[in-house]
Order: C-alpha cells, then structure tokens, then sequence
C-alpha cells in the first residue's frame, strides 16, 4: 500500500475534494440552484459595475445585468425545458431501437440498452431532476474517491 503524502497541496486538494463531494451528496440539485443563483448575481453585479464605472462599457454593462436577471428567473424553467425535449428524443431514439432490435432479432443486451434507453427518457419528461440527483450523487461519490485519494497523491483517471 502506498504511503500518505502530506504536502499542502495534497491536503488542500484532499479537503477541496471531500467538501465539494459532501455537498454534491447532500444538496444534489439544490447546490445547482445555489450555483446558478450566485452566478446571475454575479453577472448582475459585474454588470451594475461596468455601468457606474466604465462608462465606456453601458451596453456591455446592460447586457451583462439582463444574463444575470434571466439566469436569476428562467434558469431552471429553460434547463427543465432542454431535459424534456432531451427526455423526449432518448425515449424515441429507445423506441427505435427497440423495433429495430424487434425486427432484426438482435441479442440480449441490445434489448436491455434498448428498454433502459426509454426508462432513462421516460424519467427525464417526467422527473428531470430525479435524473439530476443521480448524477449528483454520483459525481459527488467521485469526489470524496478524488479527495481520499489525494492524500497519497493519486487521482482517479
């Protein structure tokens, strides 16, 4: 077994790591919320500042304060649209796949990709967000993997 290598950047990395994946974990989609909050925010402040400072730069100014005011409002409303229209386009494509696998008499495991191909599209029209959890969970998983294994300065590939 390999040894732990404490150098400041290993720890800090490691800690970097385990406080990301932690509230991957705990706040799956609700850390994305938080995200996309601060970043309309930011950009609506970033663009109060080129405004009164930068003369210079009003429309970019303007321009910056509108993305932020629509991050702020139609954020998640424009992100659950792409996911149904995603949603939708997975289940078709799982459909297709499925016939095809039909008609052809393809294997086994071409019908299981096929039936979880639609399951995974039929969960993203009507539960987008279960879908977001998931994915939460399981880079957030990764994380804390990354943050343990930074303490002997490895990393996952």
């Amino acid at each position: 077994m390999k040894k732990l290598n404490l150098t400041t950047n290993n720890v800090i990395t490691c800690i970097l790591y385990l406080v990301i994946g932690i509230l991957l974990c705990a706040l799956r989609t609700g850390l994305l919320n938080i995200l996309m909050t601060v970043i309309g925010i930011l950009f609506i402040a970033y663009g109060v500042y080129d405004v009164i400072k930068n003369r210079d730069n009003i429309a970019k100014g303007i321009i910056e304060i509108t993305i932020g005011v629509v991050i702020l409002v139609l954020g998640w409303t424009i992100g659950t649209i792409v996911l149904l229209v995603f949603g939708i386009l997975i289940t078709l494509k799982g459909v297709l796949d499925l016939i095809n696998n039909i008609k052809e008499k393809k294997g086994t495991i071409d019908l299981i990709n096929a039936i979880v191909t639609i399951v995974v599209g039929i969960i993203l029209c009507v539960a987008p967000f279960a879908i977001g959890d998931i994915i939460c969970i399981i880079v957030g998983v990764i994380f804390i993997i990354n943050g343990i294994l930074a303490l002997f300065g490895e990393k996952l590939a």
